[in-house]
Protein backbone atom coordinates (compact mmCIF):
# COMPACT_ATOMS: atom_id res chain seq x y z
CA UNK A 1 0.00 0.00 0.00
CA UNK A 2 1.38 3.12 -0.97
CA UNK A 3 0.14 6.81 1.17
CA UNK A 4 -0.24 9.40 -1.54
CA UNK A 5 1.60 13.00 -0.51
CA UNK A 6 -0.72 15.27 -3.00
CA UNK A 7 0.47 18.89 -3.27
CA UNK A 8 -1.13 21.96 -5.22
CA UNK A 9 1.45 24.30 -6.98
CA UNK A 10 1.45 27.09 -9.17
CA UNK A 11 3.56 27.82 -12.18
CA UNK A 12 4.02 30.81 -13.96
CA UNK A 13 2.95 30.44 -17.78
CA UNK A 14 2.74 34.15 -18.74
CA UNK A 15 4.69 33.63 -21.66
CA UNK A 16 2.10 30.77 -22.90
CA UNK A 17 -0.51 33.74 -23.23
CA UNK A 18 -1.43 36.03 -25.06
CA UNK A 19 0.51 39.08 -24.99
CA UNK A 20 -2.66 41.72 -24.23
CA UNK A 21 -4.22 39.34 -21.63
CA UNK A 22 -0.48 38.58 -19.87
CA UNK A 23 0.37 42.62 -19.59
CA UNK A 24 -3.16 43.14 -17.85
CA UNK A 25 -2.64 40.04 -15.36
CA UNK A 26 1.12 40.91 -14.82
CA UNK A 27 1.91 37.28 -14.72
CA UNK A 28 -0.71 34.42 -14.52
CA UNK A 29 -0.39 31.21 -12.97
CA UNK A 30 -1.20 27.59 -14.18
CA UNK A 31 -2.60 25.79 -10.88
CA UNK A 32 -1.85 22.16 -10.73
CA UNK A 33 -2.49 19.08 -8.11
CA UNK A 34 0.29 16.53 -7.93
CA UNK A 35 1.22 13.66 -5.83
CA UNK A 36 4.88 14.08 -4.34
CA UNK A 37 5.49 10.16 -3.49
CA UNK A 38 4.75 9.01 -7.30
CA UNK A 39 6.61 10.12 -10.38
CA UNK A 40 6.53 8.50 -13.91
CA UNK A 41 9.30 7.97 -17.12
CA UNK A 42 8.22 9.70 -20.04
CA UNK A 43 10.07 7.78 -22.59
CA UNK A 44 13.31 8.96 -21.06
CA UNK A 45 15.17 8.12 -17.85
CA UNK A 46 14.49 11.49 -15.71
CA UNK A 47 11.10 11.13 -13.23
CA UNK A 48 8.26 12.98 -13.56
CA UNK A 49 5.15 14.29 -11.99
CA UNK A 50 2.05 13.59 -13.25
CA UNK A 51 0.54 17.38 -12.89
CA UNK A 52 -3.36 18.05 -13.35
CA UNK A 53 -4.37 21.08 -14.55
CA UNK A 54 -7.02 23.13 -12.02
CA UNK A 55 -7.41 26.63 -13.55
CA UNK A 56 -4.99 29.56 -14.17
CA UNK A 57 -5.00 32.69 -12.03
CA UNK A 58 -3.70 36.08 -12.51
CA UNK A 59 -1.09 38.25 -10.26
CA UNK A 60 -3.73 41.36 -11.02
CA UNK A 61 -7.12 42.05 -11.78
CA UNK A 62 -8.70 45.37 -12.36
CA UNK A 63 -10.23 47.42 -10.23
CA UNK A 64 -13.03 47.84 -12.39
CA UNK A 65 -16.01 45.58 -12.19
CA UNK A 66 -16.45 45.42 -16.18
CA UNK A 67 -12.56 45.07 -16.81
CA UNK A 68 -12.19 42.29 -14.27
CA UNK A 69 -15.03 40.56 -15.54
CA UNK A 70 -13.06 40.64 -18.97
CA UNK A 71 -10.18 39.53 -17.64
CA UNK A 72 -11.68 36.57 -15.87
CA UNK A 73 -13.77 35.41 -19.12
CA UNK A 74 -10.40 35.83 -21.39
CA UNK A 75 -8.45 33.31 -18.30
CA UNK A 76 -11.51 31.43 -18.14
CA UNK A 77 -11.35 31.21 -22.14
CA UNK A 78 -7.58 30.19 -22.22
CA UNK A 79 -8.01 27.26 -19.80
CA UNK A 80 -10.75 25.83 -21.98
CA UNK A 81 -7.56 24.49 -24.21
CA UNK A 82 -5.13 23.45 -21.40
CA UNK A 83 -4.74 20.08 -21.88
CA UNK A 84 -5.73 18.53 -18.13
CA UNK A 85 -2.96 16.22 -17.60
CA UNK A 86 0.61 17.66 -18.14
CA UNK A 87 4.24 15.85 -17.09
CA UNK A 88 7.00 18.04 -15.60
CA UNK A 89 10.53 16.17 -14.69
CA UNK A 90 10.50 15.71 -11.02
CA UNK A 91 13.63 17.48 -10.15
CA UNK A 92 12.34 21.09 -11.56
CA UNK A 93 9.19 21.06 -9.56
CA UNK A 94 11.13 19.88 -6.31
CA UNK A 95 13.96 22.70 -7.06
CA UNK A 96 11.54 25.47 -7.94
CA UNK A 97 9.10 25.12 -5.14
CA UNK A 98 11.87 25.22 -2.83
CA UNK A 99 14.10 28.26 -4.39
CA UNK A 100 11.82 30.31 -6.62
CA UNK A 101 8.66 31.60 -4.78
CA UNK A 102 7.45 33.41 -8.00
CA UNK A 103 7.86 30.82 -10.26
CA UNK A 104 6.46 27.77 -8.25
CA UNK A 105 5.06 27.08 -5.08
CA UNK A 106 4.32 24.21 -2.64
CA UNK A 107 3.57 26.06 0.30
CA UNK A 108 4.11 23.08 1.90
CA UNK A 109 0.67 22.22 1.37
CA UNK A 110 -0.39 18.47 2.01
CA UNK A 111 -3.35 17.24 1.41
CA UNK A 112 -3.39 14.48 3.95
CA UNK A 113 -5.36 11.11 1.98
CA UNK A 114 -5.80 7.32 3.25
CA UNK A 115 -3.67 4.29 1.42
CA UNK A 116 -4.54 2.80 -1.61
CA UNK A 117 -4.70 -0.52 -2.87
CA UNK A 118 -5.46 -0.53 -6.39
CA UNK A 119 -4.49 1.61 -9.27
CA UNK A 120 -8.39 2.00 -9.83
CA UNK A 121 -8.50 3.40 -5.84
CA UNK A 122 -5.48 5.54 -6.53
CA UNK A 123 -7.40 7.16 -9.47
CA UNK A 124 -10.67 7.50 -7.86
CA UNK A 125 -8.66 8.89 -4.89
CA UNK A 126 -6.92 11.47 -7.69
CA UNK A 127 -10.22 12.96 -8.45
CA UNK A 128 -11.90 13.19 -5.33
CA UNK A 129 -8.77 15.18 -4.54
CA UNK A 130 -8.87 17.61 -7.46
CA UNK A 131 -13.03 18.12 -6.55
CA UNK A 132 -12.40 18.86 -3.27
CA UNK A 133 -9.89 21.52 -4.53
CA UNK A 134 -11.85 23.11 -7.02
CA UNK A 135 -13.89 23.04 -4.51
CA UNK A 136 -11.72 24.90 -1.80
CA UNK A 137 -8.83 26.21 -3.70
CA UNK A 138 -5.68 26.87 -1.92
CA UNK A 139 -4.61 29.53 -4.55
CA UNK A 140 -7.23 32.41 -4.67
Amino acid sequence: MIKPKFKVVRINETSNWREDIAKKAGKIFGIYLYDESRTTNCCEVTPSYEMHFLNSMAETLSDDDEEREIQLDEIEEGDIHTERVRYFHSVSIDKLSDKDKGNVYSEGYDIDKEEYETEEDYRSLVEDTIGEEMANPTFC
